[in-house]
């Protein structure tokens, strides 16, 4: 009978989801950001991120990167990467303190990545922290506050 749904118990085949893993990442002020990405079957020339702000949502459709925030807040994996299934990706120096969000993109399968549109996954937190340059005065022999 069909209404069971042992009827439909046939092997067809074995599905493969590809996709980075849900992850966070840091980086530091005013030096190079660059991480890897963890995933299935992830392909360093098809694979990009694009970075947000914290407040905006991947699935927006038509937010754009942080271009602000970052040297290039729209990237594919570097050139450095030596492990293809994991591809290392360099926004180059972050500007701003602050959170934002890592969305993923890929051109495999025909996904258009030079919209903002196709960076529709959610990958993970990006936190950039670190010291702001201050210029101290301070007398020698005196105690000083940093």
């Amino acid at each position: 009978q069909l209404s069971e749904a042992i009827a439909f118990r046939t092997s067809v085949g074995a599905l493969i989801v590809r996709g980075p893993y849900s992850q966070d990442s840091y980086c530091v002020l005013n030096e190079t950001c660059s991480f890897e990405l963890d995933g299935i079957r992830l392909n360093s020339s098809l694979d990009y991120l694009q970075i947000i702000g914290a407040n905006q949502s991947c699935e927006g459709g038509d937010i754009g990167p942080s271009t602000t925030d970052f040297e290039a807040a729209r990237t594919n994996a570097s050139d450095g990467t030596t492990n293809v299934s994991r591809p290392l990706f360099s926004a180059g120096a972050a500007f701003s303190f602050g959170a934002f969000e890592l969305c993923w993109c890929t051109t495999a399968g025909g996904g258009d990545c030079s919209q903002n549109a196709g960076f529709n996954v959610h990958v993970g937190a990006l936190l950039v922290g670190g010291m702001e340059q201050q210029d101290v005065q301070c007398i020698f022999s005196m105690p000083c506050v940093l």
